[in-house]
């Protein structure tokens, strides 16, 4: 038999005889992603490679948790592991298409690039106080009233963005 159906018959709700609480404050969150065993399998696998060129891969639809739980993962690892290195690169001046390689303790990188921004800002202010003039020429001299240094060549890194 075919009826029009009111809209509260639209609905279904479940009987709270059926809910063990009131509300849902007292429910921990689930700590990992629910039904999705491989998945965290995989993470975790992933994750636990060590070597140079491994990496994780995670895909899904958007709104599911996959940044949210990548995080959580990493985080627990970090944890339970020591600090990396920080690794900087910077301008190696007889080759500039290979930089150098320079590997710090963790944090001291950030240190190095607050500090060369200064000195970079501090030589710019400093260099031109002293009305520094330069000849184009390669080679050719450079004078202030507080130097006398030969120019170098046009290879230099370029210019702080």
């Amino acid at each position: 038999m075919i009826r029009k159906l009111r809209a509260k018959e639209l609905v279904w709700r479940c009987p709270k005889s059926w809910l063990p609480r009131k509300d849902s404050t007292a429910v921990k969150p689930a700590s990992t992603i629910v039904a999705q065993d491989r998945a965290v399998e995989a993470i975790a696998f992933g994750l636990a490679m060590r070597g140079i060129g491994f990496n994780v891969f995670v895909t899904g639809l958007s709104g599911t948790g996959r940044l949210t739980t990548i995080k959580s993962f990493v985080e627990r690892l970090a944890e339970s592991e020591e600090k990396p290195d920080d690794i900087c690169f910077v301008f190696n001046f007889r080759k500039p298409e290979e930089p150098c390689t320079v590997f710090l303790e963790a944090g001291a990188g950030c240190r190095l690039k607050e500090g060369m921004d200064d000195l970079v800002d501090e030589l710019s202010e400093n260099l031109h106080r002293s009305s520094v003039t330069v000849n184009s020429g390669r080679g050719s001299s450079v004078r202030s009233n507080r130097c006398n240094v030969r120019s170098v060549s046009s290879s230099r890194p370029s210019k702080r963005r």
